[in-house]
C-alpha cells in the first residue's frame, strides 16, 4: 500500500493520492525534494547495527574505488570492529532484552549511516518506502484514482480530484464527495492513515464506500485498477480578463511530459493569449522529464549543465537543437517539427517549489532575460535545491538515494540554498488566512498569487 508523500521541507498540501506500488526500473536520475522516514533508533540498535556496516555497505563502496573498499574490509576507515564485536557479545550474553530482528537492524543501520553523511537529500528506503519511491517516480500505481484530504468539518475524506477514466469516476464518484466509510471502517480524524490505507489496494480487488453528497449518504462499490498519476491540470481562467490559460504541474514523473504536451496543445487550440504555469508546492521529479518539457517550450539552446562530484563521472550539458534533445549520452527526437512558446507566460512559485520545478522556472526566466521568450516569475522565493540525486537498489526490494551532482540553469548561476527570487514588484503572498489552504480548494477570488499572475 502506498500513499504519495511529501517532505517535511516541502509543504504537505494535506492531500494524498491513494495508490499501491509498482516496480519501474531503478537508477532514475531525478531532481526532487522527497520524504525521509525518520527512524526511532535505540542506543542498542545504533551500537549493534554499526557492526554490520562492514558487510552491508560493500555494494555502495564498490561504486567508489577499490582502495576505500579494502579499507572498510580491513577496519581501516574508522570502524572499530573489535570494539563493536565485543559490545555485541556482551549484549547477547548479559542483556535482559532480546536482540532486534536482523532486518530491523539492517534498516536502522543504513538509515543511521546516511543520517551522518551530511547529505540532507539522501535517504535509505526499506521495502515499503522503496516501492513508494519507485511508484512516485514512475507515476504508475494501483488504486481507485483520487486525490483526498480531510473534509473541512472533519467527518471524512473529501475527493479533491477524480482522475478521468479512473475506477472512481466509473463508479460515479465526483469531486466534492466525502468518503465516510470504507468497507466496515468508519472515518475518524485520529485514524487518518488507517482510513487511507483501507482505500488503497491491489488491482482487480473491490472496495465498498459510503459517502456524503449534498449532505445525503450514498454507497458504491469500486474495483481497483491500474492508475496513471495526473500531474498536469489545465483550464481557461474564465474569471480573468483576456483569454488566459492555466496549467498546474504537481510533479515530474514518467507520464508528465505526455500530459503537458496534451495540455499545451489544448490551450493553444483555444487561442490563449497567455499561460500561467503553476508550480507551487511542486517538489520536483525526473531530470529527463523536465528537460523534455523545456525543450518543447524553448528555442534552441542549453537547458541545464550537470556537474558531478565524482571524477569518474563526466559532466555534461543538456541541449535542444533542431528538434532533438541531447541528454547525456542519449539523443532523441522529442517533437516532429518545431515548437516554441509564443505567448507571454508567468511561472507561479512559492517556498515549496523545489528542484526540477526550480529548473523549469529558472530556464524560462533565463531565456526571457535574453529576450528569446516572454516569461515572468511571480510569487515567493523558491525552496533552493540545485542538486541531483540518483537511486540505487540493493536487489532485495530496498534501496537508497544520494546526491551525486550540482546542476546549473541556462544562465549558469546555481541557486542551491538560495532559491529563485521573484522581482520585488512580482513578489506576491497569499491572502491572509489562505497561507495553508490546499491549492485544490483555492478559487480565483481567494488566490491572490494566481490573480497577480
Amino acid at each position: 500500500m502506498i500513499i504519495r508523500r511529501f517532505s517535511a521541507h516541502h509543504r504537505k498540501e494535506n492531500c494524498q493520492a491513494v495508490q499501491n506500488s509498482s516496480q519501474p526500473s531503478p537508477h532514475n536520475v531525478y531532481l526532487s525534494v522527497q520524504n525521509k522516514r525518520s527512524s526511532a533508533i535505540t542506543i542498542l540498535s545504533i551500537l549493534c547495527l554499526l557492526l554490520l556496516v562492514t558487510t552491508i555497505i560493500f555494494g555502495l563502496i564498490a561504486l567508489q574505488n577499490g582502495l576505500q573498499l579494502r579499507q572498510i574490509r580491513n577496519g581501516e576507515s574508522g570502524y572499530d570492529r573489535e570494539k563493536l564485536a565485543f559490545m555485541m557479545q556482551v549484549f547477547s550474553q548479559f542483556g535482559i532484552y532480546d536482540m532486534p530482528p536482523s532486518d530491523a537492524l539492517t534498516d536502522a543501520l543504513l538509515a543511521a549511516f546516511i543520517s551522518q553523511t551530511g547529505d540532507k537529500h539522501a535517504a535509505y528506503f526499506d521495502r515499503e518506502d522503496f516501492a513508494l519511491w519507485q511508484s512516485d517516480l514512475s507515476g504508475d500505481f494501483s488504486g481507485i484514482g483520487v486525490v483526498v484530504a480531510e473534509s473541512l468539518d472533519g467527518v471524512g475524506l473529501e475527493l479533491l480530484d477524480v482522475f478521468p477514466g479512473s475506477p472512481a469516476e466509473q463508479a460515479g464518484l465526483r469531486v466534492g464527495d466525502i468518503l465516510v466509510r470504507v468497507d466496515d471502517l468508519t472515518y475518524q480524524t485520529d485514524a487518518y492513515a488507517e482510513f487511507v490505507n483501507a482505500i488503497a489496494g491491489e488491482k482487480d480487488t473491490t472496495v465498498n464506500f459510503a459517502y456524503l453528497r449534498d449532505g445525503a449518504e450514498q454507497t458504491c462499490t469500486v474495483t481497483r485498477g491500474k492508475i496513471v498519476n495526473r500531474s498536469v491540470l489545465w483550464r481557461i481562467v474564465d474569471e480573468a480578463p483576456g483569454n488566459i490559460g492555466y496549467l498546474r504541474i504537481t510533479g515530474f514523473d514518467e507520464h508528465t511530459y505526455g500530459q503537458f504536451k496534451t495540455a499545451m496543445e489544448s490551450l493553444e487550440a483555444e487561442g490563449v493569449t497567455g499561460i500561467v504555469f503553476d508550480l507551487r508546492n511542486n517538489g520536483g521529479g525526473l531530470l529527463d522529464t523536465v528537460c523534455r518539457m523545456l525543450a518543447y517550450l524553448l528555442p534552441d539552446g542549453d537547458i541545464v549543465s550537470v556537474h558531478y562530484g565524482a571524477e569518474v563521472m563526466t559532466d555534461y550539458t543538456v541541449r535542444c537543437e533542431d528538434s532533438k534533445l541531447y541528454l547525456e549520452d542519449k539523443t532523441e527526437i522529442f517533437e516532429d517539427g518545431k515548437h516554441e512558446l509564443t505567448v507571454p507566460a508567468v511561472v507561479l512559485v512559492n517556498g515549496y517549489t523545489a528542484s526540477a520545478a526550480e529548473l523549469f522556472t529558472a530556464a524560462l526566466r533565463d531565456y526571457a532575460a535574453d529576450g528569446l521568450i516572454s516569461a515572468t516569475v511571480v510569487g515567493e522565493t523558491t525552496y533552493g535545491k540545485g542538486t541531483v540525486q540518483t537511486t540505487y537498489p540493493f536487489g532485495d526490494g530496498t534501496g537508497f538515494k544520494l546526491t551525486i551532482a550540482h546542476y546549473d540553469p541556462p544562465c549558469g548561476q546555481n541557486y542551491d540554498g538560495v532559491g529563485i527570487i521573484p522581482a520585488p514588484e512580482h513578489t506576491v503572498l497569499p491572502d491572509e488566512g489562505q497561507e495553508d489552504t490546499n491549492l485544490y480548494r483555492l478559487t480565483y477570488e481567494t488566490d491572490a498569487p494566481l490573480r497577480a499572475a
